[in-house]
C-alpha cells in the first residue's frame, strides 16, 4: 500500500505489509515449539515414571544381567547409564538425548549378548537390549558448519567423558544429537538443517 504525504507534495511512502507467507510461517514456527514442549514434557514424565517404577533406576532384566555378570555371564561391561560421567551442566541434556537407551548393555561381542538373553529367558527376567562393541558402528553429525549456529554447545556425544572402548557406543546413541542453549536456538537450527538429526537444549527440550 501506499500513503500520500499531506501539503500537496505528491511524494509517497511504501508500507511494508507482512504476507500471508510470512504468517503462515510464523504459525509454523509456534507449532514446531509447543510440540517440541510438549515431546519434552512427555520425555520428563516417562523418565520421572520409569525411576518411581525401580528406585534404582535400572529395569528387572537389567539387574538379573548384572547380578549374574562374572558369574554365569561374561563379557557384560554394564548398562549405558554406568558407562559416562556428565558435566553438571549437561547432565539434563544427555539424560533426555539418551532416553530409554540409558538401559541398554554394553557387551564384550554377539556371542556374550545372545548368552545374556538366553539368561533372561529363561529366568523369566523381562526383555533387555545389548550393544556388542564388536559390532556397534559410530554415526556422526556432519552437516556443515553446525558449530557456528547461534546457541550451538556441541554434539552430545563429545560433551560427556568415557572409556575410549566406548567410543562407538557413544557415538552411535549421540553422535547426531546436537546440545543448543535454548528452545528458539535449536527452532532455528532444526529449520536451517531440515530437521535431518535431533537437537536437545540444555533444559532437555
Amino acid at each position: 500500500g501506499a500513503v500520500v504525504l499531506p501539503h500537496g507534495t505528491g511524494r509517497t511512502i511504501r508500507v511494508l505489509v507482512i504476507a500471508k507467507g510470512e504468517k503462515a510461517k510464523e504459525a509454523e514456527e509456534r507449532h514446531v515449539k509447543l510440540q517440541m514442549e510438549e515431546n519434552a514434557l512427555a520425555s520428563r514424565i516417562k523418565l520421572l515414571t520409569e525411576m518411581e517404577k525401580d528406585r534404582e533406576g535400572y529395569s528387572k532384566a537389567v539387574k538379573t544381567v548384572m547380578r549374574a555378570s562374572g558369574k554365569t555371564l561374561q563379557g557384560i561391561h554394564g548398562p549405558v547409564a554406568g558407562l559416562l560421567r556428565v558435566p553438571d551442566e549437561y547432565a539434563v541434556a544427555i539424560e533426555i538425548a539418551l532416553g530409554g537407551t540409558k538401559q541398554y548393555i554394553v557387551v564384550e561381542n554377539e556371542s556374550d549378548g545372545k548368552r545374556a538373553i538366553q539368561y533372561l529367558k529363561q529366568r523369566d527376567g523381562g526383555r533387555a537390549t545389548f550393544l556388542p562393541l564388536t559390532t556397534i558402528q559410530p554415526n556422526r553429525l556432519r552437516e556443515r558448519d553446525i558449530d557456528r549456529c547461534p546457541g550451538f554447545v556441541g554434539v552430545a556425544d563429545e560433551l560427556i567423558s568415557f572409556d575410549p572402548r566406548y567410543q562407538n557406543v557413544f557415538s552411535n546413541l549421540l553422535g547426531r544429537v546436537a546440545v543448543m542453549e535454548d528452545l528458539d536456538a535449536a527452532i532455528a537450527a532444526a529449520r536451517k538443517y531440515g530437521y535431518r538429526f535431533r537437537i536437545v537444549t540444555l533444559d532437555g527440550q
